[in-house]
């Protein structure tokens, strides 16, 4: 019973984090092209026009697109659904602890990714937040 009442109480946590940081939810999408203007958009094309057939799934208009960059490494990168334009996650991310799943969490109507793992294969793995504004993500103190 005590494990319950912990587990929803850190559930309720992380649902005010998200809160905090709302996006405003823009449904009815056509679908966008990305534009390939560098090298890395164009390396990633196959997964980049994946996600831009997604509904949107991050910050009121976004799809986070998860790029594999090797054995348990993902490079995150956020596609705006209404213009088709790239912003990439500031890091590549790996090696999140056997018991997470899912080393990314977002919310449609909120701009807050939390991320869980190694950055750039260097940093030790923890639970870190970020607010997307848009044009990038910003970590915030833990």
């Amino acid at each position: 019973m005590v494990l319950i009442l912990l587990a929803a109480a850190a559930s309720d946590a992380r649902a005010a984090d998200y809160a905090r940081y709302p996006a405003a939810i823009v449904r009815h999408l056509r679908p966008v092209s990305p534009p390939l203007t560098d090298a890395r958009l164009r390396e990633n094309r196959t997964a980049l026009r994946a996600a831009a057939r997604q509904r949107p799934d991050f910050a009121g208009h976004w799809v986070l697109a998860t790029i594999g960059c090797g054995a348990s490494c993902i490079q995150p990168a956020a596609l705006d659904r209404l213009t088709g334009r790239v912003v990439w996650f500031p890091a590549t991310l790996c090696c999140w602890p056997l018991t997470v799943s899912e080393p990314l969490s977002y919310r449609i109507n909120s701009r807050l990714l939390v991320v869980e793992g190694d950055l750039n294969e260097q940093e030790p793995s923890r639970i870190r937040r970020y607010v997307f504004d848009g044009r990038r993500f910003a970590p915030l103190p833990d």
